[in-house]
């Protein structure tokens, strides 16, 4: 029996309410940023802004560094994770990049990906108590990583592009 049937009919029609408003919820978000940037596009491959772009890309103030790929790869198995249902832990994130890329990521790397997401304010860190008396830590994603995650793979997809254009 699967995990769905067993809660619903377990009597969870009320959590699959919310995860189908949140599923609707989120391709509403992914449509809206869609369109977004269509009607920006022009203005991205126009160099109106470019002055002003210049000037924000240049100052040392203004500009903050863009995601890495561990902070990438973390930030995709906290959303893998969320639509499990499942809290993420240390484990998961080495078993996930295993499955996912072919090779688990660096344990340190983890940690230090965790701590400065963590300071970006793009993942939460949740301290959990077993029966035991054990801690441990799990992690979860909020709404401003999940928009840096899909922004950090919209800006991937843009530069591959722009790489196999050049190749051409």
């Amino acid at each position: 029996m699967s995990v769905t049937s067993f809660k619903r009919r377990g009597g969870t029609e009320e959590h699959d309410a919310h995860s189908n408003e949140r599923h609707e919820l989120e391709e509403k978000t992914e449509r809206s940023l869609r369109a977004m940037l269509a009607l920006l596009s022009p203005a991205i491959a126009s160099d109106v802004h470019d002055e002003a772009m210049i000037e924000l890309g240049a100052s040392a103030e203004m500009f903050v560094e863009p995601l890495g790929k561990h902070e990438v790869q973390v930030l995709a198995c906290a959303l893998y994770m969320e639509r499990q249902d499942l809290p993420m832990g240390y484990a998961d994130i080495l078993k996930l990049t295993d499955r996912f890329t072919g090779k688990a990521m660096n344990i340190t790397m983890v940690y230090k990906s965790i701590e400065r997401l963590i300071s970006r304010g793009l993942l939460c860190q949740n301290e959990v108590v077993d029966k035991g008396g054990n801690r441990s830590r799990t992690y979860t994603i909020h709404g401003a990583g999940r928009e840096a995650f899909r922004l950090a793979v919209m800006n991937s997809r843009l530069l591959a592009e722009a790489s196999s254009h050049a190749a051409a």
